[in-house]
């Protein structure tokens, strides 16, 4: 019996850390050798990931690939490495982050983190401070809004992750946010367009 197993069956607050150890094999003490907590088991090498993605954004994208692009596709790799090692335990790991509280607000230190990372990388691209800078800022949330989005309807109605993933973050676009309008003029002149119609 997996961890997935005895949590569907017993709902996550019913299984201890040391059943799931004892559940694969191992003994309580293993167990916490390797996971420091029960929710733990739902974000499989999250820190090992979190690390290497910090690593990878502090450097400039590989030639001919845009930051953004580089971002959308570190979190579609990075969401199914913590899902692994199969669709049931991905679907069961995703519900979980998504609906159980205590890995939710795990789940959430976690997405913070990234967003966190990405608004540094993108600011540092564009030489200002992320706290500073609304772009940046926006760019990272973004990203944070597609993958929350096709989480949502994965656990809907199935389907494959990374498509999902793929289509949310095409419909966001580049990930450019536009710079407002400078003056008062163009800003109505905006407006009055955008409500053209």
């Amino acid at each position: 019996m997996t961890a997935a197993e005895l949590f569907r069956e017993r709902g996550f607050d019913g299984v201890t850390g040391a059943e799931i150890g004892t559940a694969a094999g191992y003994s309580e003490r293993t167990f916490f050798r390797y996971f420091e907590t029960k929710e733990d088991v739902l974000f499989l090498g999250i820190r090992e990931i979190l690390d290497d993605l910090k690593e990878i954004l502090h450097q400039p994208p590989p030639d001919g690939i845009t930051r953004w692009d580089q971002m959308r596709q570190l979190v579609v790799d990075s969401s199914l490495r913590i899902a692994e090692p199969g669709l049931d335990f991905e679907t069961f790991s995703i519900a979980s982050w998504m609906h159980e509280p205590a890995i939710n607000r795990r789940f959430r230190e976690y997405s913070s983190e990234l967003e966190d990372m990405m608004i540094d990388a993108l600011a540092r691209d564009a030489g200002v401070s992320g706290e500073e800078d609304l772009k940046s800022q926006v760019g990272a949330r973004l990203i944070t809004a597609g993958y929350l989005s096709a989480f949502t309807v994965f656990l809907s109605k199935g389907g494959d992750l990374p498509k999902l993933m793929d289509e949310a973050f095409a419909m966001i676009g580049p990930g450019e946010a536009t710079a407002p309008p400078k003056t008062k003029k163009a800003a109505k002149a905006s407006l009055a367009k955008r409500t053209k119609g």
